[in-house]
């Protein structure tokens, strides 16, 4: 016994150490593979994020409103700034799934991501035959009419917009390593893209028919663009050597092509008798249209493997930005006219810049 325990005991847990603290994983190129490899390293990779972002959008007013210094007043007004919906922030998701091909770090990849958002604004403005008042006007922007704005009346105007977006990308990719702590990976490859928005106001009491009587005003505007195009991005991923925490930078530009339909419809109401004063009228326009998209990302990320590296997962948390140039347009209407003359609805283009803004947080798993 106290020869089992002076040899055999000693030497049979120096084994169980050296067991216990030997590298069961061997890599046929000499050092671990370095971070974020994905294509080289498994045959499958799935990410999924949750996008919080925020609209931009230029161009997207719904009524003028300013101060008269009199109410007798017509020349232009001391002070006026156009109102626009108040956008708020919205949640949306991406999702993609990759494929390593049999050929030398080459990848291929389907990613989809779907957004929705919305945003409202009312404003109101006060008149009066008081001298020494000012007189709060609001002029509607995207149906305009005749309006006195002499007198002790309320005018309102009120908005509601929404917005859905839907893009599907399919990309070919292949990484390039500049040394062990920085890589790039060049893509190339098809976008698919819907969009549609809805942009609806009301503008009521209005005093503005021969009668006399208080007037609501609505339009109802519609944007849907469906295209299809090429696509070209680079993405880019920096090593800090601390504990597997890397920057990344991605950038991506795309060439669309589709249809864009633009619809818009307005009536005019008298409140206290419900007679359409002025009948619906409606627009249709459909046209074949090229547009661009415009993404870029920053952020960080933290990696980790399992199972002797044949499964790695990253955690990742980032800001981004999206660009649609002139992907707001609208179809307006300016009504002219005198009180007793018959008014006539002239059409006129609203164009401007779209754009998101915000936070991404997500998960990569390779396998």
């Amino acid at each position: 016994m106290s020869l089992l325990k002076k040899f055999a005991l000693p030497f049979l847990l120096s084994g169980l150490s050296l067991q216990a603290f030997e590298p069961s994983c061997f890599y046929d190129y000499g050092y671990p593979p370095p971070l974020e490899t994905g294509a080289e390293l498994g045959d499958l990779f799935v990410d999924a994020e949750w996008l919080f972002l925020k609209p931009a959008v230029d161009q997207l007013y719904f009524a003028e409103k300013g101060i008269f210094p009199h109410p007798t007043v017509t020349i232009p007004p001391v002070e006026a700034h156009k109102e626009a919906p108040h956008f708020r922030w919205d949640s949306g998701v991406r999702a993609f799934v990759g494929y390593s091909l049999p050929l030398d770090q080459w990848a291929i990849q389907l990613s989809y991501i779907y957004y929705h958002t919305h945003a409202s604004h009312q404003i109101k403005g006060e008149g009066s035959s008081e001298p020494d008042r000012e007189n709060s006007y609001i002029v509607p922007v995207l149906a305009q009419t005749f309006v006195d704005f002499a007198g002790e009346n309320n005018y309102k105007a009120a908005s509601q917009w929404n917005w859905n977006l839907n893009v599907l990308d399919v990309d070919l990719s292949r990484i390039s390593y500049f040394n062990r702590a920085f890589y790039i990976r060049p893509n190339a490859g098809f976008r698919v893209l819907w969009s549609h928005q809805k942009f609806q106001t009301t503008y009521s009491n209005l005093p503005s028919n021969p009668r006399n009587l208080g007037l609501s005003f609505d339009t109802r505007n519609s944007n849907g663009f469906n295209a299809f195009g090429v696509k070209a991005g680079i993405d880019t991923l920096w090593n800090l050597g601390l504990g597997g925490f890397s920057f990344f930078g991605n950038f991506d530009w795309s060439l669309l092509t589709g249809d864009l339909k633009l619809r818009q419809a307005f009536t005019e109401t008298e409140i206290q008798t419900g007679i359409e004063f002025v009948s619906p009228l409606k627009a249709k326009n459909n046209l074949r249209s090229m547009k661009q998209m415009l993404h870029g990302a920053f952020g960080i990320e933290w990696e980790t493997s399992f199972d002797c590296e044949s499964i790695f997962l990253v955690v990742k948390a980032g800001w981004e930005q999206f660009y649609f140039p002139n992907f707001n347009q609208l179809t307006g209407r300016v009504v002219e006219g005198e009180e007793l003359e018959p008014k006539i609805a002239i059409p006129y283009s609203v164009q401007g810049d779209m754009g998101l803004y915000g936070f991404s947080f997500g998960a990569t798993l390779i396998f």
